[in-house]
């Protein structure tokens, strides 16, 4: 044993400051001191010891220690995402305790009166019941004048607060409360919406004389919300009960509230989006308005099926007369190919009326004795096949140095021979489709490889049409944008479609020689008359987001199956990408190392398509993304490139992405 007054134990502890040490730590060295100045501690003692403390703060992570910086230290305590998860434990923990027959918890017919009970704030909940127009009325005195006012109403939704201050205040039904829910229930159908401990309804003896009973565990702005969007149908109930409150609520009650899975509107925070970031979508839009890369867009984000983001920006043209609607259609130009032929195609696969091994002169006799005869259809719907990218077969049918429109092909008026809606007081001859299709028939082929073309497209189109003996627009109409409940998605708009509310392409200076509004941009869909299978279509952002969130479900959508998730994933695979392709069937697809119509980084499961005009729409299942963008950045002239050389496309998709907060 030596006397250590020498020794000194801060040596021991250099670089490491012995205030950060937890308490019983610092206590722990100074009985040491204490023990090596009265000589009862060997150095090889006091040296393990102070080992095994640094071990401690080295486990404590303090060796890499940062001084907290006390300027941030309420935005670093309280981050976006704490405030998410705090809100998401809210929402997964409401629990539907118990539902009569009703298919819906409010149900439209109903005459409904919101009334709460408690000594604590429901400001919030009132808040949340008034935006779905249910109206709240204030405690009357004695339990005949509440019965009195309540009368009138169907349904009473009742709600209990109290505070959350401390877990020692008492959360029960006073004397009176349950005085007045007992006259209620015996009169009316009643909500009963909980935002106390569970505990408080186990002392009520009437829980199944209620219609519906809702336990939502807190007092606060979270707990209000959730348990307003179950009642109002936008939210599920996934929670159970923690504790019984009655023989016939055990413990573990909890009715699961499915909900449909169809777009609907919700705040960001909802799934998990921060809010401020998404905003800086504005300021990247009015980039586009100030740099005059389109007239006007619009632009629309969703997640988890929750539309975050939905606005218009700009106008119709550069002269400002009118501004984009949320309704407004543009034309889709190359969208038409995902939209339209691609859902087709998936149904014809699952009802095996095509396979993706079929060479095209098997699928139709329209390819026989060309070169076209031998392709798999496969290769040719992947752009591998060595299609030729395009065909301007529109140049055939002008005249002239100024090549003005020939009037062996063109009248001013419909007639018997001249039939073929090509542009606004302008027809086309009969036989111009099928003029047109010869031509594309007789195209040389190239090299296999990645050569993205439109005449694939066309030529599904064709063999679509023969297998089931009806136009595309048909076809598509009835086996897809009807049970979509689309009201604004069709081709040739100005046949249902007021004018005004169709964003105008071009001032076309070169073919048609007018405004396009209406009429197809493309010039081979406009000699198929405004339908074809890779353009024509036109639609706005939240149809467009509706298709695109029903590939996302794999095939499915508010209840209706259009085809099955295997059949999706068979579409949704990239075949060629060994061979530099990185598209799937029809569907565009990320380049592996960035770049294109994504964003490096982007999962690989990640579809979607573009169109010429200036539309956009992508999905990602990764992240559950849904993005469009519509413009019409070819008005007035299709030369204005600025908007694809500076890919803002790509680069609003990635600002939604990096908005994600969980």
């Amino acid at each position: 044993m030596s006397n250590l007054n020498s020794i000194s134990v801060e040596a021991f502890l250099a670089g490491n400051d012995i205030l950060l040490i937890p308490s019983d730590l610092e206590k722990a060295i100074k009985k040491m001191k204490r023990a090596s100045n009265r000589g009862k501690i060997t150095e090889a003692r006091l040296a393990h010891s102070v080992k095994k403390i640094l071990k401690a703060k080295y486990k404590a992570a303090l060796s890499n220690f940062t001084p907290l910086v006390s300027e941030r230290l309420q935005e670093d305590l309280n981050t976006p995402l704490d405030a998410y998860l705090v809100k998401k434990a809210m929402e997964e923990a409401l629990t539907l305790v118990k539902k009569d027959s009703f298919s819906a918890l409010l149900p439209k017919t109903h005459k409904t009166i919101h009334l709460a009970l408690g000594d604590a704030s429901s400001t919030s909940f009132k808040k949340h019941l008034a935006n779905a127009n249910i109206p709240s009325i204030p405690l009357a005195g004695s339990i005949e004048e509440n019965l009195a006012n309540l009368s009138a109403y169907e349904t009473v939704i009742v709600s209990f607060h109290r505070s959350n201050a401390s877990p020692w205040k008492p959360s029960d039904f006073s004397k009176q409360e349950k005085s007045l829910l007992s006259a209620l229930t015996a009169n009316q159908r009643v909500v009963l919406v909980s935002f106390v401990k569970p505990y408080a309804l186990s002392k009520l003896n009437n829980l199944n004389d209620f219609g519906v009973i809702i336990q939502a565990y807190q007092n606060n702005e979270d707990a209000h919300f959730a348990a307003a969007q179950l009642l109002t149908a936008k939210a599920n109930s996934p929670g159970k009960l923690p504790v019984s409150i009655s023989e016939d609520f055990p413990v573990g009650t909890g009715i699961n509230m499915l909900q449909s899975n169809r777009l609907e509107k919700a705040s960001p925070f909802d799934v998990g989006m921060d809010e401020e970031k998404l905003s800086h979508l504005d300021t990247l839009a009015q980039v586009v308005l100030d740099s005059l890369m389109a007239p006007g867009f619009q632009v629309l984000a969703a997640r988890k099926g929750k539309i975050i983001y939905h606005k218009a920006f700009g106008h119709h043209t550069f002269e400002k007369k009118r501004a984009v609607d949320l309704n407004d259609v543009y034309d889709l130009a190359s969208m038409t190919k995902i939209l339209t032929t691609l859902p087709l195609l998936m149904q014809a696969y699952e009802s095996e009326k095509i396979r993706l091994s079929d060479q095209l002169g098997e699928l139709s006799p329209l390819f026989k004795n060309t070169n076209k005869e031998s392709l798999r259809l496969k290769e040719v719907l992947s752009h591998q096949s060595g299609i030729v990218p395009w065909v301007p077969f529109y140049k055939t049918t002008l005249k002239g140095k100024v090549q003005k429109l020939s009037r062996k092909y063109y009248r001013s008026k419909p007639s018997k021979r001249f039939s073929v809606p090509v542009a606004s007081s302008l027809y086309g001859r009969n036989d111009l489709p099928e003029m047109q299709f010869q031509a594309l028939l007789e195209t040389k082929l190239l090299e296999k490889g990645l050569h993205y073309s439109d005449l694939p497209l066309l030529f599904a189109q064709k063999i679509l049409e023969e297998k089931y003996n009806a136009p595309i627009d048909e076809l598509v109409q009835k086996a897809v944008f009807e049970p979509l409940n689309l009201k604004y998605t069709t081709f040739r708009p100005l046949e249902v479609l007021s004018e005004n509310t169709i964003v105008p392409s071009e001032n076309d200076t070169y073919f048609r020689k007018r405004k396009l509004q209406g009429y197809v941009h493309d010039m081979a869909a406009a000699l198929q008359g405004g339908v074809a299978g890779h353009a024509g279509l036109f639609s706005n952002a939240y149809e467009v987001a509706t298709l695109m969130q029903m590939f996302l479900q794999k095939g499915s959508y508010n209840g209706s199956a259009f085809f099955s998730e295997d059949t999706f994933d068979v579409f949704n695979t990239c075949n060629y990408c060994s061979e530099g392709n990185r598209k799937g069937i029809v569907l565009d697809k990320p380049k592996p190392e960035g770049g294109g119509m994504a964003f490096y980084g982007i999962s690989p499961e990640s579809f979607g398509h573009s169109g010429f005009t200036g539309t956009y729409a992508w999905a990602d299942p990764e992240t559950e993304i849904v993005f469009v963008f519509l413009s019409n950045r070819t008005f007035p002239l299709m030369n204005n490139r600025l908007l694809i050389d500076h890919s803002i496309r790509p680069r609003m998709l990635k600002l939604v992405h990096d908005s994600i907060l969980y």
